[in-house]
């Protein structure tokens, strides 16, 4: 899963901060939904599930040892 860095534009502090009034008006559960979206959009899993993330990225070991 990687971030599409394409579909995003530059914008001002200003123009950023001006989109926070619109978010902070809607409910809890809009929000969630419109945050799920724009995040399928970001990582291009549009209209899908989630993928699933691998969480066996980290080992456990000792400082002593060394891989």
């Amino acid at each position: 899963m990687r971030l599409e860095k394409d579909i995003f534009k530059k914008q001002s502090f200003q123009e950023a901060a001006d989109h926070q009034p619109a978010y902070q008006a809607m409910d809890a559960t809009t929000r969630v939904k419109t945050f799920h979206y724009l995040m399928s959009v970001s990582y291009g899993f549009v209209g899908q599930a989630c993928p699933r993330r691998d969480k066996q990225l980290f080992q456990k070991r000792r400082h002593n040892e060394v891989t």
